[in-house]
């Protein structure tokens, strides 16, 4: 068994680790910095410890075997002549370690506890040629070779205590050793250095570092009632509240004990100890952005606890989801990614802790093609495809801008001899991915010669998709089936001040009944989140409306609701999700205007059929018509309607409806006014003033329009608002 540079040098955290460059020559410096005299019993001179540091580094990183060996002669003649000196066994022992020689390994560093019981990496040591020997061992049957392992182990397991109780900062290096054996499919040998640290923590000198490397190691070895006693036992130690609390929180997160664990993760923030810091930096670092991370360095104490609060509670507002459901999602991510990957830089971690565990995944097994994966994320929006290719490491995948990436050659060109065997392999490409997407099923369908087309447009949605994947993080709602339900987000009322959002919806009765029966009540679950990104203001609502029967102007029956989220003046982005049975839809609206904090304006137009009965009581209204879908036929009479927010209770204000085709190339057609319109009377004296007019849609020929609704007063001021309508025939 070879030594592990990472895991040696954590057998020595005290000790100052220094670098040399791997070569036969460098393997002496051990050697040339020995004293002559054997070290006190007592504890380890920091001479020597800083030499046995750099013996360790070096025989780490030495490739040369021959070299190792003739180190070990140079040793073993020296420590001849001088028994007592417990530096040269230590190094004679961490050689046989190396050279995978368990049984002389434990010969040395046992020899080096005896003449020097206070250091803590001979003990270590010793456990380590004896897990050796253990896992050397048939255990298969019983008898002598059986007894040995099982005696080897329990050596093991004492000398893990006794390094531990001799020197606590030794703990790290104990769970750093668990995880290796864990990470190697040895957990008999992860349970033994957890026997150790068990005795280690109710021995005399009980410390915080080895209660919380205990906890670690019961919780990786799957104990996690054992390892909450142990952070608890840590946070009760002297300078172990902070990570002892942090700790039990992660845990009891995971363990999906969400208040008490919220609980603790927040008083643990609060506490001003660098490692708690730090170790909630890093937790944060993975999807935080850099402004967000500069916040939370300007934060001390309370405040900085609440600062963290702000960073999930934004999360759980934008993807419409309850207070503490993404600090929950967080550390589960981590967990599930410890578990399953090796390599913490592998992107494929990053990326699921981004954006949680894929929906589909799809892979390619061929001579010809890089290790590598597909994942599938379905989004509202649209779904996020990522791809992965691994390098020569094949723990370290990174994430590409296309799937044809993974075959090997210049920008994903394949090496082949023939333009047979590229065609070929990019066939295998896209039939590997159709089972993940409809976008790759059309491809494997399409022709040869669309295949060029394909591959430009499939690397620029490849390129989103990597931005997104690795900029971006969520844990949005997800569905069984999508509701297909119509509806508009608007602020149709309000004063200068203040105001509300409104959600109205309508869902088709054909709907309703393949989502599942409505319960006795006829209710649907609508979840609403508005913020002011400028100035950090959000406001929420998840709430249960009842479904309200009503005639669709097509003859379709449907049911309708409405839901109103009061906010403050200012200027929003919105999410919505309605929710029936397993069935829902999630939209939203952006730049949503709310009050009138900047001089007078229309709220956001109202537009809706006169006949199609979706009519809505808003402010000092009694009611206005909204359809929901914005589409009309030419034999509609359409009402349109804004509020007058921030004009005075007496102010003339003059009205006229005008009209344009929309167009989508950026040129711009000429606006009409609309004739004919059918002006309803205006709240004068109320809170909220209303212009409502009917117009018939005959004027119009089918097509999309943009509708706008002006307003000028006696002072010739114009304010005016702005919809988007389709107009069709009435047999479509």
């Amino acid at each position: 068994m070879g030594v592990n540079r990472l895991a040696v040098g954590r057998l020595l955290p005290a000790m100052v680790i220094r670098t040399f460059r791997p070569g036969r020559g460098l393997l002496w410096v051990g050697l040339l910095s020995l004293g002559g005299a054997a070290a006190p019993l007592t504890a380890q001179p920091a001479r020597d410890r800083e030499a046995l540091a750099g013996f360790v580094d070096s025989l780490a990183a030495a490739s040369d075997n021959e070299a190792i060996r003739a180190l070990e002669r140079g040793l073993m003649g020296r420590a001849r002549r001088d028994r007592t000196n417990p530096a040269l066994h230590i190094r004679l022992g961490l050689i046989a370690l190396r050279l995978g020689e368990y049984s002389g390994a434990a010969s040395e560093l046992k020899w080096t506890t005896q003449l020097a019981p206070q250091w803590g990496a001979a003990w270590l040591g010793w456990a380590r040629a004896e897990l050796g020997l253990g896992e050397g061992a048939d255990t298969s049957r019983i008898g002598r070779r059986a007894f040995l392992a099982r005696d080897a182990f329990e050596r093991a397991a004492q000398a893990v205590g006794r390094a531990v109780s001799v020197d606590s900062s030794l703990a790290t290096a104990a769970e750093q050793l668990a995880r290796d054996r864990i990470a190697a499919g040895k957990p008999a040998s992860a349970e033994v250095v957890r026997e150790g640290l068990r005795r280690a923590a109710v021995g005399r000198n009980r410390q915080a570092a080895s209660f919380l490397a205990l906890g670690r190691v019961e919780a990786l070895l799957g104990d996690t009632t054992a390892a909450l006693i142990a952070f608890e036992s840590a946070s009760a130690a002297p300078r172990g509240r902070g990570l002892g609390l942090l700790e039990a929180a992660r845990l009891r997160l995971v363990r999906s004990d969400d208040d008490q664990g919220s609980a603790a993760f927040f008083e643990a923030a609060t506490i001003d100890d660098s490692a708690v810091v730090a170790s909630l930096r890093a937790d944060l670092a993975w999807i935080a952005t850099g402004a967000e991370l500069e916040g939370f360095d300007r934060q001390r104490g309370v405040e900085r606890a609440r600062y963290v609060r702000q960073f999930w509670a934004r999360r759980d507002r934008a993807d419409l989801q309850p207070d503490g459901h993404r600090l929950t999602a967080h550390y589960l991510r981590l967990a599930e990614t410890a578990r399953t990957f090796s390599n913490r830089d592998d992107q494929r971690v990053a990326v699921w802790i981004r954006h949680g565990g894929p929906d589909a995944r799809a892979t390619l097994r061929a001579a010809e093609v890089r290790p590598n994966e597909s994942w599938r994320y379905r989004r509202p929006a649209g779904d996020l495809l990522v791809h992965f290719v691994a390098g020569p490491d094949t723990s370290n995948y990174r994430v590409v801008e296309s799937v044809f990436d993974l075959i090997d050659g210049p920008a994903g060109v394949p090496a082949a001899d023939s333009e047979g065997t590229a065609v070929n392999l990019f066939d295998q490409v896209l039939r590997s991915r159709a089972q993940l997407s409809p976008f790759y099923q059309s491809a494997v369908a399409g022709r040869r010669e669309q295949l060029a087309a394909f591959r430009i447009r499939e690397r620029e949605l490849g390129q989103a998709s990597r931005n997104l994947a690795l900029t971006t993080d969520g844990d949005p709602l997800r569905f069984l089936r999508d509701l297909p339900a119509r509806l508009q987000v608007l602020s149709v009322d309000g004063r200068a001040d203040s105001g509300s959002v409104r959600v109205f919806m309508v869902i088709p009765a054909f709907a309703l009944d393949s989502a599942g029966p409505l319960d006795s009540a006829g209710l649907a679950r609508v979840r609403v989140v508005a913020w002011d990104t400028a100035r950090g203001v959000t406001a929420a609502m998840d709430t249960t409306v009842t479904l309200t029967p009503v005639a669709g102007s097509t003859g379709q029956g449907g049911f309708r609701a409405q839901v109103e989220l009061p906010v403050g003046s200012g200027r929003y982005d919105s999410r919505v999700a309605i929710e029936v049975g397993q069935w829902g839809l999630i939209a939203g609206r952006d730049a949503i205007a709310v009050g009138a904090a900047d001089g007078p304006r229309l709220s956001d137009l109202t537009v809706g059929s006169v006949r199609a009965g979706h009519r809505w009581s808003v402010g000092g209204a009694d009611s206005v018509a909204v359809s929901p879908d914005l589409v009309f036929s030419r034999t509609d009479s359409l009402e349109i309607g804004a509020a007058l927010v921030g004009f005075g209770a007496t102010d003339r204000v003059r009205f006229r409806i005008r009209s344009r085709p929309a167009r989508t190339d950026g040129k711009e057609e000429k606006w009409k006014v609309w004739s004919g319109a059918d002006w309803k009377p205006i709240g004068v004296g109320q809170p909220i003033r209303w212009a409502r007019a009917v117009v018939s849609g005959r004027g119009l020929k089918p097509g999309r329009y943009e509708v706008e609704l002006e307003a000028t007063d006696d002072g010739h001021r114009s304010v005016w608002a702005r919809a988007r309508i389709a107009v069709v025939d009435p047999e479509k």
